[in-house]
């Protein structure tokens, strides 16, 4: 008997404990309680002991979340399988001061676990380097920074930061200030957004198309980025322009690139491992801007600042008194063209003049901006005695000397015939003669009588009121102006708000990645289909949640439909799917038709589904 009951106690000792409830951690935590107004945050929800757990991440004040990252990790205790999960969210905040995180929430077999607040002072200050270290920590992210003019480099060198100059800390009112924003990269990267930096106070030019080239910079070899821009102060004092923002992904390389049983390459995953959300941003640069000299200012001068030609035609040079002559007057050099005037033309009494006609050619070479501006005046000489178009003048500011220049052209002699005494009359004088223009001829010469009694006069036709399609335009016009008011604001917001611009083309640009699918489809190879259906609803959910495409994970879509008051079981179709995705790279239905065609058509109601909710 005693054999009996040491065997039995034996059996419960050594049995597994699966009817035991597991005990349940959750709990939050950020890699720093202090971070710079230029820095980046990593806020870690981790839980222990949850299945398929879904947390929903609370609205945090002060921050902006511009991506996330997952990991699980599974330990065996006791015979039992235990499942740790952590879910990292990369945050960047918005202004300075001390802000509390709100508790997270998560619903786990019908019970709700809340994260404790957690405290975070962001201050004022200098970026830390914007660089990533050439060798992150195995097994995770590297953590990025931001700058504008990196410090000398540490021993481990970065693979990735930016730069933004100018080519003069002080220059004169309306000077070209050349700003160059730079990006050295020695890693992949993908999804570049960049805001340039504001300049407020400045008038901005382009200098051309972006530049990519390699450049050897503290013994390494990087691949450079540049954009470069003319700005010109339009007012004296000290002007600041703002910081640039770069956001980007990283592409984060495999340890190994991974086949398919078919014998092709993983199209979704590619030699990539996934991507990492980065920002980065430059500081601002103040600039000393000097007020244009009082002293010997030229009574012609206009605001032009440059260093500029001038040249001087007229044609023709043979006319008749009352008969037009074109002069025509270049300004050629380089500066901003935008503020050179007309050249001064003393005509006096001896003319009658017109508005000239103006046309501007714009260029830009070695990193100035310039061109030619040509103005075309006409003059009509008045009497026959007329010898000559009066000597022209044009007045700059050179900013190299610091001194004004004024250029005087040469006169040009013109001859001038007197009218006949009976010549064509022309009622109405335009400044340039044109073909077909009509012509009155004087046949004789009397006076012309007042008729005093004009008879009576009828009108012709009925009246506009009497008429159907008046009344009808009176009867639609509020409607036609309301509706285009409607249209117009509607464009304006597409316009000015960022946010609703991608919700309202979330749809649209699925609906037409779909149809691009739907032709890849009859062309026959699988992976490009999934690989096309796969980006469509990546990009889809990320602009319809407000989140970069990279960033989309079953987990953080799931939080913002919970927040949305969506149902549960849409969360869950929208994991089925993003699963599925995974679940084709090494199916043989991939390369089926009609299983193609059923998934597109799941994915395309899922859409339709999503469009319900209203997210706020």
């Amino acid at each position: 008997m005693g054999r009996w009951i040491n065997i039995i106690l034996l059996v419960f000792a050594l049995a597994p404990t699966t009817g035991a409830e597991e005990e349940i951690s959750f709990t939050a935590s950020v890699d720093r309680a202090t971070i710079s107004r230029l820095d980046q945050l990593t806020y870690t929800l981790s839980i222990d002991g949850a299945r398929d757990a879904r947390p929903v991440l609370p609205d945090i004040p002060g921050f902006e979340v511009i991506g996330s990252s997952t990991s699980t990790q599974f330990s065996l205790v006791n015979n039992q399988t235990r499942i740790n999960q952590a879910i990292s969210y990369t945050l960047i905040p918005l202004g300075t001061g001390e802000f509390t995180i709100p508790p997270a929430r998560l619903t786990y077999d019908g019970k709700t676990y809340l994260t404790r607040p957690v405290q975070v002072k962001v201050v004022d200050g200098p970026a830390p380097a914007a660089a990533l270290p050439s060798s992150p920590p195995a097994g995770q992210p590297a953590t990025p920074g931001r700058t504008a003019e990196p410090a000398p480099p540490p021993p481990d060198a970065p693979q990735l930061f930016i730069t933004t100059g100018v080519d003069r800390e002080e220059a004169y009112v309306n000077q070209q200030v050349t700003l160059a924003f730079k990006l050295y990269r020695r890693l992949r990267v993908a999804n570049l957004n960049y805001s340039p930096p504001p300049t407020t106070g400045f008038i901005e030019e382009s200098l051309g198309e972006e530049k990519t080239y390699g450049q050897v910079r503290d013994g390494l070899r990087y691949e450079v980025l540049e954009l470069a821009r003319a700005v010109f102060p339009i007012s004296a004092g000290e002007l600041t322009i703002g910081p640039a923002e770069l956001k980007e992904d990283i592409l984060v390389p495999r340890q190994s690139r991974r086949v398919s049983p078919f014998g092709f390459d993983d199209f979704f995953g590619g030699a990539f491992a996934g991507r990492q959300p980065f920002v980065l941003r430059s500081e601002p640069i103040t600039l000393s801007v000097k007020p244009l000299p009082r002293e010997n200012r030229p009574e012609d001068f206009r605001g032009a600042v440059g260093r500029f030609d001038l040249a001087v035609t007229a044609a023709p040079s043979s006319v008749r008194a009352g008969e037009p002559v074109t002069v025509t007057m270049t300004v050629r050099g380089r500066g901003n063209l935008d503020a050179v005037t007309v050249p001064t033309i003393p005509a006096g009494s001896d003319f009658q003049t017109y508005t000239p006609e103006v046309e501007i050619r714009k260029d830009a070479s070695g990193g100035r901006l310039g061109g030619e501006k040509v103005f075309k005046q006409v003059l009509i000489p008045l009497n026959p005695e007329v010898r000559e178009i009066p000597a022209v003048t044009f007045s700059y500011f050179d900013p190299e000397r610091g001194e004004y220049r004024t250029l005087t052209s040469s006169p040009i002699p013109v001859e001038v015939a007197a009218a006949p005494d009976r010549e064509t009359l022309r009622l109405v004088e335009d400044a340039v003669r044109r073909s077909g223009g009509e012509e009155v001829r004087l046949l004789s010469r009397d006076i012309l009588y007042i008729k005093s009694d004009p008879g009576r006069i009828r009108p012709r036709g009925n009246p506009y009121y009497r008429r159907p399609g008046f009344w009808a335009a009176v009867l639609l016009s509020p409607l036609i102006i309301l509706a285009a008011r409607l249209v117009t604001a509607r464009r304006e917001r597409i316009r000015e708000d960022i946010t609703f611009a991608r919700r309202v083309g979330a749809s649209r640009s699925a609906r037409k990645r779909f149809k691009k699918a739907r032709r890849l489809l009859a062309a026959g190879p699988g992976e490009k289909f999934y690989g096309e259906v796969h980006r469509a609803f990546n990009r889809y959910l990320g602009d319809k949640f407000l989140i970069p495409a990279g960033a989309v994970t079953a987990e953080l879509i799931a939080g913002k439909l919970a927040a949305a008051g969506a149902d549960e079981s849409l969360a869950g179709e929208v994991e089925d799917c993003l699963a599925a995705f995974d679940r084709a790279r090494f199916s043989g239905s991939a390369s089926r038709s009609g299983e193609m065609k059923a998934f597109l058509s799941r994915v395309e109601k899922l859409v339709g589904k999503l469009e319900k909710i209203k997210v706020r």
